[in-house]
């Protein structure tokens, strides 16, 4: 879209917007991005419903069904408000799930790319979005929208005699956030700086001839997105949104090696030599500060399993057809420098520390009426990119022995997670 597609688009007269503001979203809370959505579309006067598994209903509702925004951007101005919305079980997809050409009902649904399969592809739900609903993914990682979005397609039979057209499709997208979020207590969110909300749509469908500007005028949540001011909302073209994503990925399983491993110990040294050293200036980086040798060998080894592996993936392999601008992305000195930039600027940690102190902690189980424990709503999977990267490289032919031994290592600390069991 061009800036003057966009600014044409903000300019609509709020008129416009009316059927937006009069619409739910349903909002998973079960990560920052998704409560802080919750809570700047609240401030806009756009009320949010949240949706939740029924296991997390009952702490939510203890906590009187409200999540609290803090904002802590400046330390002289920091700030609060609370925010109570409707809430209601994902039950209620099963009512509402495509499973015949009868269905009518549409759904504006944000959800952490991590409720995915839990809550979309559960044994006891397989939701399939009903025509002109919004399915928006938060912060999802490299491939995963459009895993979930290509299983959707499998069950859509879409057809010559099918009596919806294109134009009747659920809309995909793509949302990740560069504002530097955390947990608070009791369904809380800390905005500790501001990023961006990055938007992408994600055109699955075949012979799927939308436009930008379609889409979005056809979404009047995706409107209501887009003109949210304090969300800093960015539009970018998928593929964009494709290459950072990548990115991400081998930075995440750079830094799990640091702040995770046994090598947790040297991350203040290796701290210290990127804030004197960088890999351009000089590549003998193996010299100098002899204790923090290894953990700077560590995330080298991780950075070239990444490239080598992705090199070798067929989405990967499909990106380099389409843009130039991958070389750049797959750099191995310029995302060894992103790393140690990430490693000299805490405020620009992605939340790993808060995972590890997460760990450490006693897990939050809650119990549901099964009796059954799980485990704590904010929780993740700190390895998840070490082991994409091992999985992926057993599928290509390529060994990953720093990433296996990243995942090896959390698997011993943390029996609770299944490091390996989980897919990529």
């Amino acid at each position: 879209m061009t800036p003057e597609e966009f600014k044409s688009l903000n300019s609509k007269n709020t008129d416009s917007f009316k059927v937006a503001i009069d619409m739910t979203i349903h909002v998973v809370p079960l990560s920052p991005t998704a409560r802080f959505l919750a809570t700047q579309l609240s401030s806009e006067s756009f009320r949010p419903n949240i949706l939740l598994p029924k296991h997390l209903l009952k702490p939510f509702l203890t906590s009187e069904s409200t999540i609290t925004y803090i904002n802590e951007i400046s330390p002289l101005n920091s700030f609060q408000r609370k925010h109570t919305y409707p809430t209601s079980s994902t039950r209620y997809l099963e009512t509402i799930s495509r499973i015949s050409a009868a269905a009518t009902s549409q759904i504006s649904i944000a959800l952490p790319s991590s409720q995915i399969r839990p809550i979309f592809n559960s044994e006891s739900i397989k939701f399939i979005p009903p025509p002109n609903s919004d399915i928006i993914i938060l912060d999802p990682h490299f491939g995963q929208a459009e895993k979930y979005v290509s299983s959707v397609m499998s069950n859509f039979q879409i057809s010559a005699s099918s009596p919806y057209d294109l134009r009747s499709l659920p809309r995909f997208w793509s949302i990740v956030s560069t504002h530097l979020l955390a947990d608070a207590p009791s369904w809380g969110i800390k905005h500790q700086s501001v990023g961006e909300f990055i938007v992408s749509p994600i055109l699955p469908f075949a012979n799927d001839s939308r436009t930008e500007i379609e889409l979005i005028n056809s979404s009047d949540v995706m409107k209501q997105i887009l003109n949210t001011p304090t969300l800093s909302p960015q539009y970018e073209p998928y593929l964009k949104t494709k290459l950072l994503l990548l990115e991400q990925l081998i930075i995440e399983a750079a830094l799990c090696s640091i702040i995770y491993t046994d090598y947790s110990s040297k991350y203040e040294v290796l701290r210290s030599y990127s804030k004197s050293r960088s890999f351009a200036s000089n590549n003998d980086i193996y010299s100098d500060v002899e204790d923090s040798v290894s953990a700077k060998s560590l995330v080298l080894n991780i950075i070239d399993e990444c490239i080598a592996v992705l090199r070798k993936h067929e989405p990967v392999l499909e990106l380099e057809k389409t843009t130039p601008m991958l070389t750049a992305v797959l750099s191995r000195e310029r995302l060894f420098n992103l790393t140690l930039n990430i490693l000299q600027n805490d405020t620009s940690l992605p939340n790993l520390k808060h995972y590890k102190q997460l760990m450490n902690e006693s897990f939050s189980n809650y119990t549901n009426d099964d009796q059954q424990k799980t485990e704590s709503p904010h929780f993740r999977n700190p390895a998840r990119a070490n082991r994409f990267i091992f999985k992926l490289g057993l599928q290509v032919g390529v060994k990953t022995p720093s990433n296996n031994f990243v995942c090896d290592n959390l698997s011993a600390q943390y029996p609770e997670i299944h490091i390996h069991d989980d897919d990529p």
